[in-house]
């Protein structure tokens, strides 16, 4: 039997050889599943792009008026309370409709103004709080001899109203009344108003 001796580097360098030719029967080495080099992975690949991140809008109206909140983009179209989701970082504006014998009385929350429209930055979860108020008609009149104005005010609830009551030459306030209101130098205010009101004014012929 014949004796067979192997150096050291000649057992490195089969050792490399064989190496080499099992690297290449699978494929490559290197790369993996990101598809850096040869393996399973999409040449050029960086794997699948994660979803886009939303945060949540949520607007609640509130007042003893009527109204609605919508939005741009859409996705906010409420009268009472509403949620909707958006991309992260975008730009909603919402715009607020004040409804029959109402008005808009302003937004609290992520927004802090008194404009129908406020711009909200969904940087995070925001909240919106628009409040309506009920409005009311005071109708003033006068007989002859004077007259009392503005003939007619449309007035948020709980607001009071002054009139201004004028006497024609030769004749004098005989009485001014309706609303709770009170007469002072020709000056009627009324008192807080709560419903719709109307305020008369009768003149008097003077010697």
């Amino acid at each position: 039997m014949a004796n067979c001796f192997y150096s050291e580097r000649s057992v490195r360098s089969l050792a490399t050889v064989f190496f080499a030719i099992l690297v290449t029967a699978c494929g490559g080495g290197g790369g993996g599943d990101n598809g850096s080099g040869g393996g399973t992975g999409a040449p050029g690949g960086g794997g699948s792009t994660p979803p886009p991140v939303s945060q949540n809008l949520s607007v609640a109206i509130t007042g003893e008026g009527s109204g609605s909140v919508s939005s741009a983009p859409a996705g906010i179209d409420c009268g009472t309370l509403c949620e909707a989701e958006f991309d992260e970082n975008e730009a909603v504006t919402l715009t607020a409709t004040a409804g029959q014998n109402s008005v808009f009385g302003g937004w609290t929350g992520a927004c802090e103004s008194a404009d129908t429209s406020c711009e909200v930055s969904m940087v995070s979860a925001r909240e919106v709080t628009a409040r309506f108020d009920r409005t009311f008609e005071v109708t003033a009149s006068a007989g002859t001899g004077g007259s009392i104005e503005p003939a007619l005010q449309t007035v948020t609830e709980g607001e009071t109203v002054d009139l201004i009551v004028m006497v024609d030459e030769g004749f004098g306030i005989e009485s001014v009344s309706g609303c709770g209101g009170a007469l002072t130098d020709g000056v009627f205010t009324t008192a807080a108003i709560t419903e719709h009101c109307e305020v008369l004014a009768a003149f008097e012929v003077t010697l």
